[in-house]
């Protein structure tokens, strides 16, 4: 049926209950159906090629060599299957991201402080880690921030760009993007880091959203609770806002989604009076205006939002369930419709 979709969804679970999960999801009314998992350590962030032909995940390792894994993805079988897998060149990967031609993986990795690149070739397999880059600095937090953590790698819409959250220095690395890789074999694709995006002292940057429109993105900070407002405009970045997501000092806020119409954007919270805080969005300018906060599950680590734009998904890590919210269309009020889909610490969830 053209309601259904697929959902995957990644876990921290170990043994049995690992794996990324393979749902059957109606967009229409929120009703699902468990397809089945295939079963690899701690998925606890993938990503999905631009043809949804392949899915690559890391494997986070806190503390030891992490890893990234490819899958083929079959939608007539629904199902994924794991065919190759590659040391991530530093430990503690823990997102991931692919360029708009489907040629480049590139990890974040939050213990090594660091971004590893990958080339991939047109069976979705890895050729080899063709760069790392590593970085260096610390901020004003005594135990987060005695070195670099970068959290998340995200490419800007016009694709000239990778930006990257330095949870550990408090700063957005703006990376030039060769341009002209293909002339050279596609070899290397990161250039330089031609702007160090300073953002407050003992901030923690920690993911990195781009409004549909491209105009504007989105920083939601770890340690201060607070998210941050830039335009974009070929390259030429400026803050226009910083506000709380919320104000009880949780250190603990995680993600960040929009509706695909731009009009909402929703931020989730853990560690303290754990929610999701919904914000309107500005059509002329992409300021935030906080309008209503969620009470949630258990650290709700994951958002995602199906591509009709009908329901938001909020995957509860210590409550091991995706919780299913309506997302009201005037509004964009949430009302949860009760119907969880129980999986062992899920963390990271994307529709097909």
């Amino acid at each position: 049926m053209k309601n259904n979709i697929h959902l995957l969804a990644g876990t921290y679970a170990t043994g049995k209950e690992n794996g990324i999960y393979v749902i059957r999801f109606n967009q229409n009314n929120g009703e699902y159906e468990n397809i089945g998992k295939t079963e690899v350590d701690d998925p606890s962030y993938f990503v999905l090629s631009n043809d949804r032909k392949f899915v690559y995940s890391v494997l986070e390792n806190e503390g030891s060599p992490s890893y990234v894994n490819a899958f083929s993805y079959n939608k007539n079988k629904e199902e994924l299957d794991q065919k190759d897998s590659i040391l991530s060149g530093d430990n503690g990967s823990c997102y991931i991201t692919i360029d708009k031609d489907d040629k480049y993986v590139i990890t974040a990795n939050y213990g090594g402080g660091s971004i590893s690149v990958f080339r991939i070739d047109k069976n979705g397999l890895f050729y080899k880690m063709s760069q790392l880059i590593v970085f260096e600095g610390q901020s004003v937090d005594p135990e987060r921030q005695t070195r670099p953590h970068i959290h998340c790698v995200e490419f800007s819409p016009d694709g000239r760009y990778l930006l990257a959250s330095d949870l550990g220095t408090d700063k957005i690395y703006q990376i030039e993007i060769d341009q002209e890789c293909d002339e050279c074999g596609r070899e290397f694709i990161i250039k330089e880091t031609i702007r160090n995006i300073k953002v407050p002292d003992g901030s923690g940057p920690r993911h990195i959203k781009f409004h549909p429109s491209g105009q504007y993105f989105y920083v939601i900070n770890e340690l201060s609770d607070t998210i941050i407002t830039f335009s974009y405009n070929k390259g030429e970045i400026l803050q226009l806002q910083e506000m709380p997501v919320v104000t009880n000092n949780a250190r603990g806020s995680a993600d960040v989604v929009i509706t695909p119409d731009g009009r909402f954007l929703y931020a989730s919270v853990r560690l303290k009076e754990d929610g999701i805080a919904i914000f309107s969005i500005n059509s002329t300018n992409g300021i935030l205006d906080r309008i209503d906060y969620q009470i949630t599950g258990t650290h709700p680590r994951n958002l995602q939002i199906t591509p009709n734009g009908k329901f938001l998904l909020a995957a509860c890590r210590d409550s091991s369930c995706i919780e299913i919210y309506e997302i009201k269309k005037d509004t964009g009020i949430l009302e949860n419709i009760n119907n969880d889909i129980q999986i062992t610490e899920p963390a990271c969830l994307k529709f097909i």
